[in-house]
């Protein structure tokens, strides 16, 4: 029995699956079971077609057999008495990841050698085996065709593993996705029916055209039943060759397979529902000297947003409108989710803006996605775990697994996050790029010998030893577990020690518990966990499933699974990660459906959202990663081999735009970012171009938002978050009635309170004339009663202090009150405070073994060649005794060390030049105490050192100094001692001025002075004679800049006059910088203009919008 074949052909809209439906309805009310059967190209549009079945005078059916062509294949095969199994899609990666590496040990793979063994090469051989057999192309016939045009080394790869790969399939009966069809048209045409004996009628709907198995197939079913319907989108007379050509194909090819094939034309109705999209579906992608405008658009707009985010948020803004209120299309009322989809092109690259826009939307939506594995951040912890172990705990590395919220381990050394924190700082300390032994090694010796720095704050060192045991003891356990990984293992073993690993760390307990239990307080430690989400879960099952499946996909084949080694695994775990999908169970049920154009192409859709129609988004351009370029591909097309070449996919993409659009059947919004991220013009898809034209320039309205803006243009906010941008907004502008409606009706406690505390905020940043409490003025009672405390007349001031605070007020607070410490990250530049140490503690040795040698002090430059040298590589040996702690600390040590030997050796020649300036006294100044402290502990400084404090009376009581002097040369001028002040410097010049003095950044050397005077001299009534820097890098000290205290006039020393207004200054500016101290003083103000370059706090300062107000401090008097 043949069957009446009979071609449906209608275009979009025109009724073609009403018709087809009202036949199937007919045929499912004879009661017959299992006679009849409804083929459509996706499931939901399956589904779509069992909720339309009962739209008519059907009153029931338990099985209407609606299905996918898929469904159909697997229902046959399912069916056969042969042992026939799927090969699922992962499970056909790894079979050609294993194929691969076959070819590739065998030294049979040279074209793709750079690349054998990436995830991508496998993910593109995959491909273009499946191009392959969806067009019935065996591995027999694509070497037919390779060889006709001349085999080439990339051809005998590719030919090799398909063949291998198909090999395996027959032997071991199993069938991939495309090849389902071929078994299951070789099982039809041996005559199985099974399970549909008692098919009598089959309908083929949705689609435009078959691969050549599906062709086939409806072939042999015509051979046993006794209709069978195709709906195909054409029109009765093509006037758009290009759009439909595909269906037009798919006909002839019809024609030829059923030579008494009828067809029947669906014409357009003659008075359609809806007149503007009748208009544009019939004169899209027509003839443009033909066009004529729309008499109406009604239903259509065209939306123009700034950015893709702006586009999303535009259209989540419109749906949340259709769902609360609805709108003139909807007639005024609701619209409910089911009747609203939003269309993409492709939904993979807006699925996680999607979601987390319609979130805040508070919008029910099931996006149509299936992400990668590394989309998990808990797997994405797990990756981080194993990659530290396999990379011997890098720096940034360990630093990403301590930060990582998934990282939780219930172990006693955790202590509620605590450890983490220690061991952070402690890693970020010490610096060491990598290494798991080393670094522990370090921390071990920080933890049981705590040292400080001479210049370190007391219980500095202890904080820091602190830190170091807990960040070991955290580090120990950390690296049990990771010790009792396997060394190698089947990948399902490492499913199963990763798991362990997972459990012990917290990653499980993370990712099972969605809450914290009721008796655990978020707020006790320093992370709470984290909320995670179902989608968590089923990627970690997915993930597992992926692993153990390899070990099955061996037994299969009757092989032993490989067992990978640590990095092998790491590689393995990475490459699935980034391949392997995560299938959600979507329940679209009561939901705004986000889908691809492909899933959207055979549904009803009331109101359509047509988005992401920018330039290079629809049509999509041509992919540059495929194995074959398009040359290539018309070589082989030449050859025979029926692929799709670069015009026919092009002519596809119109097909898909048209089958789309017309899915609308009340409203649509085609919609595109109008502007980029850089607020650069965008175009709009050549294809949106068509549909303007169709219908007339400017014919549709266009609603534009080219603005980057965050305020909504809109009059009615969606979101809380919205309504609080908006009563900002307008508030500004001099309408404050949405403001007071929201302070008034207050959401959720606390809001209103918070805004009008940032606005307040806001306010006051915005005062040109003075400083306030946001920008480090501090006014309230407590905290002026502790800086007052902590400032008190106790207070030991380092003169270094004392410069800081006038350097920058505000950089004073963060580091000295607020004790801030800036994360230190991994730097591969100097450090030049460690070089700066590394010059003082050598010329202090320097010049003590010079004054050993010569048995007092003496000058570097009466020294004999041989002495200087001999006496400079001893100082240089000491300095080379610590060279660091890791190789990067030893290589900038290295060069430190190279630097100074440099400046060592013109250090004699500088200092002849010093010498030679102070000569005429009765006894010629020479270097005589270094590294001398005042007002610190003596037991970090030479025997000069004393802790009494420089005092200085001001009225506001005493103020107490305290300082390091790098050095300090004593002689006689006029029979009394006189001693100069060296302070070195191993950067530019910092030139002394008593207009440094008043602004309290040059305090050092006059405080230097007056110390040494009044404490560590005192004895000799020593007075001071001149004061300044030392410049190792150019011509070491330079008079004209120095500070000259005293002079000898008559045979007797007098303080020059610039001296005693210098004492006077000094005097002043230290009681005013300690008087604005005391009284929470700490404005953001720095008069360096280049000051964020090397400040550690620079992304917590505001000192740029400061100056765009041209705020000044201390603050300048109006002129009177």
């Amino acid at each position: 029995m043949t069957a009446r074949v009979i071609a449906i052909t209608g275009p979009a809209g025109s009724g073609k699956t009403a018709e087809v439906l009202a036949r199937y309805r007919a045929a499912l009310s004879e009661r017959i079971p299992q006679s009849t059967l409804w083929l459509s190209p996706t499931w939901r549009a399956a589904a779509a077609v069992r909720d339309r079945l009962m739209d008519g005078a059907l009153a029931g059916c338990l099985s209407p057999a609606v299905m996918t062509f898929d469904q159909f294949a697997e229902a046959v095969l399912e069916a056969s008495p042969e042992p026939v199994r799927p090969l699922s899609r992962l499970a056909k990666r790894q079979l050609v990841r294993l194929l691969l590496d076959e070819q590739l040990a065998a030294g049979r793979i040279r074209h793709f050698l750079p690349i054998a063994r990436t995830g991508g090469l496998v993910d593109q051989v995959c491909e273009l085996f499946s191009e392959l057999k969806r067009q019935d192309v065996w591995p027999d016939r694509f070497r037919r065709a390779c060889q006709s045009r001349g085999m080439a080394e990339k051809d005998a790869e590719l030919l090799a593993v398909y063949a291998a790969y198909q090999q395996v399939l027959n032997e071991h009966h199993l069938y991939d996705a495309e090849g389902r069809f071929w078994s299951a048209r070789r099982l039809l045409s041996e005559g199985q029916r099974r399970p549909f004996e008692r098919l009598r009628l089959v309908v083929v709907d949705g689609f435009a055209d078959f691969t050549p198995p599906q062709h086939e197939i409806l072939q042999i079913l015509a051979g046993w039943v006794e209709r069978l319907l195709l709906t195909l989108p054409l029109e009765a007379e093509p006037r758009r060759t290009d759009l439909f050509s595909k269906p037009l194909r798919t006909l002839e090819e019809l024609r030829r397979r059923h030579p008494g094939l009828i067809e029947e034309d669906v014409p357009r109705p003659a008075k359609p529902a809806w007149p503007a999209m009748a208009h544009l579906e019939a004169s899209l992608f027509a003839d443009p000297r033909q066009a004529r405008p729309a008499r109406a658009t009604t239903g259509l707009e065209i939306l123009a947003a700034s950015r893709q985010l702006g586009e999303i948020e535009r259209i989540g803004s419109r749906v949340k409108r259709l769902l609360t209120t609805g709108s003139e299309q909807t007639g005024g009322r609701p619209a409910r989710p089911c009747e609203v989809a939003v269309v993409f092109r492709s939904v993979a690259e807006v699925d996680l803006l999607v979601r987390e826009v319609f979130g805040k939307l508070g919008i029910p939506v099931a996006v149509e996605s299936s992400p990668s594995l590394d989309r998990s951040t808990a797997l994405a912890a797990l990756a981080g775990l194993i990659t530290l172990d396999v990379e011997d705990w890098p720096f940034r590395r360990l630093l990403a697994v301590l930060s990582n919220n998934y990282f939780q381990p219930n172990w006693p050394e955790w202590q509620d996050g605590l450890a983490a924190v220690a061991a952070e700082r402690a890693v970020r300390r010490l610096q060491i790029p990598r290494g798991r032994q080393r670094l522990l090694a370090e921390l071990r010796r920080q933890a049981e010998r705590p040292t400080a720095g001479h210049e370190a704050p007391s219980g500095h060192a202890e904080e820091r030893a602190r830190q170091a045991q807990l960040a070991l003891a955290l580090f120990a356990r950390l690296q049990e577990a990771l010790d009792r990984l396997p060394r190698r293992a089947t990948l399902g073993q490492w499913a199963d020690a990763w798991r362990q690993l997972a459990d012990e760390t917290g990653l499980v307990l993370t990712i099972e518990q969605d809450e914290p239990p009721a008796d655990e307080n978020p707020q006790a430690g320093p992370r709470s966990r984290v909320a995670t989400t179902a989608s968590d879960r089923a990627a970690w099952a997915t993930f597992e499933d992926a692993l153990r499946a390899n070990d099955k996909l061996s037994k299969l084949l009757g092989r032993s699974p490989p067992e990978p080694e640590r990095a092998e695994a790491l590689a393995a775990l990475l490459d699935l990660l980034h391949s392997v999908g995560v299938r959600e169970g979507l329940e679209e049920s009561g939901r705004v459906r986000v889908l691809s154009a492909a899933s959207a192409r055979a549904l009803r859709i009331p109101y359509l959202f047509f988005a992401g129609l920018a330039e290079k988004s629809f049509p999509p351009p041509d992919r540059q990663d495929r194995l074959y370029s398009e040359a290539e591909y018309r070589g082989l097309i030449d050859a025979g081999l029926p692929l799709v070449a670069r015009t026919e996919r092009n002519r596809e993409e119109m097909l898909l735009f048209y089958e789309v659009m017309t899915r609308a059947s009340r409203h649509i919004w085609f919609s595109y970012p109008a502007l980029d991220e850089a607020a650069q013009p965008l175009s709009a898809s050549p294809y949106l171009e068509e549909v303007e034209l169709a219908c007339g320039r400017g014919r549709i309205p266009r609603t534009e938002a080219p603005t980057l803006s965050p305020i909504p243009q809109h009059d009615d906010p969606v979101t809380a978050a919205e309504f609080r941008v908006k009563a900002v907004s307008t508030a500004l502008e001099g309408n404050a009635s949405l403001l007071a409606g929201l302070v008034h009706r207050e959401p959720s406690p606390g809001l209103a309170e918070s805004l009008l505390a940032g606005l307040a905020v806001v306010e006051a940043r915005q005062d040109r004339k003075q400083f306030g409490p946001t920008e480090g003025m501090l006014d309230g009672a407590a905290a002026r009663r502790e800086i007052a405390a902590r400032f008190g007349l106790e207070r030991i001031f380092a003169a270094t202090e004392l410069e800081q605070y006038a350097s920058c007020p505000y950089q004073f607070f963060l580091d000295r009150v607020l004790g801030l410490e800036p994360l230190e990250d991994l730097d591969l530049s100097l450090d030049y405070r460690a070089r700066g140490r590394l010059v003082h503690r050598g010329l202090a040795d320097f010049h003590e073994r010079v004054n050993q040698h010569a048995g007092g002090p003496t000058s570097p430059a009466a020294l004999d060649e041989e002495d200087y040298r001999r006496l400079l590589g001893e100082t240089f040996q000491r300095l080379s005794e610590h060279p660091g702690r890791t190789p990067l600390d030893a290589a900038f040590h290295e060069v430190d060390l190279r630097l100074w030997a440099r400046w060592a050796d013109d250090y004699r020649r500088q200092h002849a030049a010093y010498d030679q300036q102070f000569q005429d006294g009765s006894v010629p100044l020479r270097p005589t105490w270094f590294e001398v402290s005042f007002g610190h502990s003596r037991s970090l400084a030479g025997s000069l050192s004393t802790d009494r404090a420089l005092e200085l009376s001001t009225p506001g009581g005493v103020i107490r100094i305290a300082g390091r002097i790098d050095r300090i040369d004593t002689g006689a001028v006029a029979g009394q001692t006189v001693f100069n002040i060296l302070d070195y410097k191993t950067g530019t010049s910092t030139r002394f001025s008593r207009e440094a003095v008043a602004e309290g950044t040059a305090l050092q050397l006059p405080l230097y002075a007056l110390a040494t005077q009044q404490l560590l001299l005192a004895d000799e009534e020593a007075v001071p004679w001149q004061a300044g820097y030392w410049y190792l890098a150019e011509n070491g000290f330079k008079a004209r800049q120095a500070l000259k205290m005293y002079e000898c006039r008559d045979q007797r020393l007098q303080p020059r006059p610039e001296w005693e207004s210098t004492r006077e200054t000094v005097l002043a500016t230290v009681a005013s910088r300690v008087e604005q101290m005391r009284a929470a003083r700490f404005p953001v103000f720095s008069a360096d203009a280049d000051c964020t370059r090397f400040c550690p706090f620079q992304t917590i300062c505001r000192i740029n919008h400061v100056r765009s107000l041209e705020k000044t401090w201390p603050p300048v008097p109006d002129k009177a």
